[in-house]
């Protein structure tokens, strides 16, 4: 009888994986893009994640900061306004391969919005369980207009927050020991 409340206590005390979202900051991206440059559109970081998790459910970026457009003027006398895409990818080598955000087009201005990263074309975030990954956020302009220029400066992106929230479970360190302590008490 004794080997049972023994074991019934120690699952009582037993320290469980915490279901959590945890938020990581990310001021290496605290910077400025500017959509028409080949050296200032991307930048991509390495993170790494305050615990190790034994469950990643889902993982989403927040991004807050002010954004700018640029026109292009065509061969036809028409000029547009184009919005800017925002797009990141969270990765572990390739970033063609792992989970992506498209913020789609964003006008002009304040932006503030959190989005969830996409399975494509994997369907998990396996690679997020050894604790690192490398993330990559990027600024586009204006594409496939062959016919039209740009007029005017570059359209600009300013991030004042870019943070990552992973909601999974982040199991609490024990002592390893602790368990065969108790065992050895009753032996």
């Amino acid at each position: 009888m004794r080997p049972f409340w023994i074991a019934l206590f120690a699952l009582a005390f037993a320290l469980p994986a915490e279901a959590t979202v945890i938020e990581i900051p990310v001021p290496e991206l605290l910077v400025t893009l500017t959509t028409g440059s080949p050296d200032n559109y991307k930048r991509t970081v390495a993170i790494h994640l305050p615990a190790v998790p034994s469950v990643i459910r889902r993982v989403s970026m927040r991004l807050r900061g002010v954004a700018t457009q640029n026109a292009v003027a065509c061969q036809d006398g028409s000029q547009y306004v184009v919005p800017i895409d925002l797009n990141t990818s969270l990765f572990e080598v390739q970033p063609y391969t792992l989970p992506y955000v498209d913020f789609d087009s964003h006008p002009a201005g304040q932006f503030s919005f959190t989005r969830i990263f996409e399975h494509y074309p994997v369907s998990d975030y396996s690679f997020l369980l050894d604790g690192t990954a490398n993330l990559q956020i990027g600024a586009y302009g204006p594409f496939g207009y062959i016919e039209c220029v740009t007029v005017g400066p570059w359209a600009t992106v300013r991030f004042d927050e870019v943070t990552l929230l992973i909601d999974g479970d982040f199991p609490t360190p024990t002592n390893g020991s602790s368990w065969g302590r108790i065992k050895a008490i009753y032996r």
